[in-house]
């Protein structure tokens, strides 16, 4: 853009002119709007001897111009930085259909836009009325600035009046769904289909060969898989988007987070701002058919709420992301290079905790396996109500400060209202207003702590799911194969949140202790059999959880240590005896 001077003859310097062609709703386009404006710009500049720049193309197709859009990210921003870089000359003409192509905004807003564009020497012809706005116009006749406000002010308040209305039609649909729960328009997800039913009326049905597909998505999703592997495994076997196309990673992560799955529709409306859809109103349960259950949900969302673990999908370490370094609280990450053969080591990186804190190693294969055959003999039932469980203590304060300040809006509504015929004609309108404000603020928390149900709810979901399947979780850790291996990493990460190490040196040797954080607040810990020498057996102890990785119970005899107090473990760089 900034060298399209150049592509202008220099004889026609004098008289360039620029289109700008606007609409708002890319709908339009089938109509003739693109068509009408483009040959009304071009007859113009026949008609006056103008030359249009076709090197620049000013066209922002289905922008709105209410909340100037157009005039910040659209077209119509670049030809203003245009204007203030020098690149347009002055006395060139725009060319618009009307005014309101320009800025539907409030008129103090939109006056500013238009006035810059004049100031820079640029003059504005209408052509819908032939209209020529410039400095010269407006100073040999004031009246002209005066109507072009006028039709700035009445491009404002029809764009005003219309979002009211499609506001208000939209709130009426909205009520109509939560108390009929009947279809309200076309829109559906992609698994369901819209039929006319004998007696008149919309429903929607599923679409078998559909559904399967997302069920089928969710159980992979609930597998373990990520949802690029998803992708992968639904493009291999030939499976179509059903909007056409193959199956992409960003489709998926949409799919198995949106709520639609479980026949629930969460209304929502446009940010003007944000240009982003944000819920409006209460969920509404059982709007669409259900396709999956309660429990694939959980089971799916728990998966992909867990700790990231690598983008493809690895069962080499069945714990990535759970382990923490006990002494200091850094990640410990699994390596492959220290040692040979089987001895695989965690150990604290430097690239993972801080400068002057030593490091730690424990082998993975004694690590694995201490593990799970812990978690195989764990009693699970006695876990289930174990743990502070802060995470529901925090979500019920929450709700009840929410529904004490919703006891108060809905008080002061209902004074507001009480007071209304009493109150002078003066103060009426303002009183009228600030209960709609309330009612609005009331309508806002009421989304809100419906969320924070939700979450309370799914929480205690989480904590009660713990003992689901458990003989099966115990079958895995005894299976050896690949993908068991991988249903094995997934249930892990359903159930535990954390897992805390600490290596002691003892008279006999290296021994680890390490603690099982549960995702409902419980924790268990148990001792690693000696690593250098001898054979302590493990052990296993339940406590409740006492801080980050910290072990309470701790047996501190026969543990040799350093003069500085630190562990005798061995630096990063040199090789764990076997």
């Amino acid at each position: 853009m900034l060298g399209m001077e150049h592509n202008i003859p220099p004889e026609k310097k004098t008289n360039v002119a620029y289109s700008y062609i606007r609409f708002s709703s890319p709908a339009q386009m089938k109509g003739d709007s693109l068509g009408r404006q483009t040959k009304a710009s071009e007859e113009y500049a026949r008609e006056h001897g103008l030359y249009i720049d076709g090197n620049l193309h000013i066209q922002d197709l289905g922008i709105s111009a209410f909340h100037g859009k157009n005039a910040t990210e659209g077209k119509l921003a670049g030809f203003l930085t245009a204007i203030r870089t020098g690149h347009v000359p002055a006395g060139a003409t725009l060319l618009v259909e009307s005014l309101d192509r320009l800025s539907r905004e409030q008129v103090t807003d939109a006056l500013t836009q238009f006035l810059q564009i004049i100031k820079a020497g640029v003059i504005v012809v209408t052509l819908i009325d032939k209209m020529v706005y410039s400095l010269a116009s407006f100073n040999e006749n004031p009246g002209s600035l005066m109507l072009s406000i006028v039709f700035m002010m009445r491009a404002h308040d029809e764009s005003a009046t219309k979002s009211k209305r499609i506001g208000k039609a939209w709130e009426k649909k909205r009520l109509m769904a939560q108390e009929t729960k009947a279809p309200q328009n076309k829109n559906r997800p992609g698994w369901l289909d819209l039929v006319k039913n004998p007696d008149g009326t919309k429903s929607y049905v599923v679409i078998p060969e559909r559904a399967a597909v997302l069920v089928r998505m969710f159980e992979l999703a609930a597998g373990g898989l990520g949802k690029r592997s998803i992708a992968r495994i639904l493009n291999a076997d030939g499976v179509e988007y059903w909007k056409g196309g193959k199956w992409a990673e960003s489709t998926l992560h949409f799919m198995l987070k949106w709520p639609a799955a479980m026949g629930i529709y969460q209304p929502c409306r446009l940010d003007p701002e944000t240009r982003r859809r944000i819920p409006e109103g209460p969920a509404i349960e059982g709007y669409f058919p259900q396709v999956i259950s309660n429990d694939l949900w959980q089971r799916a969302q728990c998966r992909t709420q867990a700790p990231r673990g690598p983008r493809r999908p690895s069962t080499r370490n069945l714990f990535t992301g759970l382990v923490i370094d006990g002494f200091n609280g850094c990640k410990m990450h699994y390596n492959e290079k220290i040692g040979t053969g089987t001895n695989h080591s965690y150990l604290c990186t430097a690239r993972m905790r801080p400068d002057g804190i030593k490091s730690q190693m424990l082998p993975y294969g004694l690590f694995e396996q201490t593990v799970l055959e812990h978690l195989r003999d764990l009693d699970w039932s006695s876990l289930v109500n174990k743990g502070p469980d802060q995470e529901t203590a925090r979500l019920n304060t929450q709700i009840a400060d929410a529904e004490v300040h919703l006891g108060k809006l809905d008080a002061g509504i209902e004074k507001f209202l009480d007071d209304l015929a009493e109150l002078p004609d003066l103060l009426r309108k303002s009183a009228t207003a600030r209960a709609a404000r309330m009612a609005e603020e009331r309508e806002e928390l009421q989304v809100v702590l419906e969320e924070l149900r939700r979450q309370r709810d799914q929480v205690a979901i989480a904590r009660n799911s713990m003992t689901a399947g458990v003989e099966e979780f115990k079958t895995l850790i005894e299976s050896g194969d690949p993908q068991s291996r991988l249903a094995l990493q997934s249930e892990i990460r359903r159930r535990v949140k954390e897992i805390s190490v600490r290596t002691e040196k003892t008279r006999q040797g290296k021994r680890a202790k390490i603690a099982i954080f549960f995702v409902n607040g419980a924790a268990t810990w148990v001792t690693t059999k000696v690593i250098v020498r001898g054979r302590a057996s493990s052990q296993a102890i339940e406590f409740e959880v006492p801080g980050r990785g910290l072990h309470p119970f701790d047996d501190t005899s026969g543990i040799e240590r350093e003069p500085d107090g630190q562990t005798a473990d061995q630096p990063c760089d040199k090789k764990m005896e076997a």
